[in-house]
């Protein structure tokens, strides 16, 4: 009985992307390219803001106002449609998360 229920819930995981009606936007070939370059963005705010931090870190990056400023300043300057309009259809917490993990992609609203 545990198997089939296994199974069961198995088979609906793997089928739910078919199911919403809609593609899984991690697979179009442009969105890894945003999410990585992105990341980059997150990540050297990060450093850039840690470096005045009094012990060199950051305690939550998603509520660091430094961190944030430095994210969006990219975004707006980068002149990239794709790239705005990716970085505003992020959940707010993975938006400013430069160690998100790869199912982020799948709470993207196209």
């Amino acid at each position: 009985m545990h198997k089939i229920a296994l199974g069961v819930v198995t088979s609906l995981f793997l089928a739910a992307p078919m199911l919403a009606g809609g593609q899984v936007l991690a697979m179009e070939p442009g969105i890894e390219a945003l999410n990585e370059e992105h990341k980059r963005a997150v990540r050297r705010a990060q450093r850039v803001c840690s470096a005045g931090e009094p012990f060199g870190f950051i305690r939550r990056p998603n509520h660091d106002g430094c961190v944030v400023g430095e994210v969006e300043r990219f975004v707006h300057a980068h002149e990239n449609p794709a790239m705005l309009t990716f970085h505003e259809n992020l959940p707010a917490r993975y938006r400013y998360d430069g160690q998100r993990p790869g199912n982020a992609l799948r709470h993207v609203k196209p």
